[in-house]
């Protein structure tokens, strides 16, 4: 069905097929990652659909919006996504990091306004934006914290 009907379409705009294609990796490496996208100009790949973590998904991005593939439902809160003039043809997926902080901190307000909080995090974009998050919804301007690398 879908698929026939993506292929026809493929073939009358002059575009390659719709494959599906399934990859597993484990602890990615950015230069093994960029090695295998290399592969996406050979294969003529239509888009990168649901891209996983920030770290390994940073460093491709600049190549798909360099080659102009498709980046779609990042799996990550990372803001890097949501930068439409710098990589129009990237969209994320998830709430991004201080969003979900946000949350996580009203929703602790709502349940006991007078508990105090404490956020641990790690010293990275997850941890970073959780923190602003919850400095946003607590209205406080500094937060006692420790970030953890």
């Amino acid at each position: 069905g879908l698929r026939r009907r993506a292929n026809a379409s493929s073939r009358e705009r002059n575009r390659p097929p719709f494959r599906r294609t399934t990859t597993f990796r484990t602890k990615a490496s950015s230069a093994a990652s960029r090695s295998s996208l290399g592969e996406t100009q050979e294969d003529q790949v239509f888009a990168i659909v649901n891209g996983l973590g920030t770290p390994t998904h940073s460093s491709v991005l600049d190549y798909l919006d360099q080659n102009g593939v498709p980046d779609l439902f990042v799996a990550s809160g990372s803001l890097t996504w949501k930068q439409p003039d710098e990589y129009p043809n990237t969209f994320g997926f998830n709430a991004d990091y201080v969003t979900e902080g946000a949350a996580l901190a009203q929703h602790a307000l709502d349940t006991d306004p007078d508990a105090g909080v404490c956020v641990l995090g790690q010293d990275v974009h997850f941890g970073v934006g959780i923190l602003q998050g919850v400095a946003l919804v607590l209205r406080v301007a500094r937060l006692a914290c420790r970030l953890f690398a």
